[in-house]
């Protein structure tokens, strides 16, 4: 059982770190994540948020080539 907690709280700090290179990485190229994908979900991205910084992050590096 303490493997779990251990193994969960380890997924938990991954997810997190990959969440905030996202948003800085957004940041720093001028793409600014709206408030409405993060303000009200403490910690948990939608679907719809996801979807969107794909789309984003896939328009700028088409845009890019």
């Amino acid at each position: 059982m303490r493997s779990l907690i251990r193994l969960r709280s380890s997924i938990v700090k991954d997810t997190t770190r990959e969440k905030n290179r996202i948003k800085s990485l957004s940041r720093f190229h001028g793409m600014e994540i709206p408030g409405e994908f993060t303000k009200h979900s403490v910690g948990n991205w939608s679907k719809r948020c996801g979807k969107y910084v794909y789309d984003r992050i896939y328009i700028w590096i088409f845009l890019a080539i």
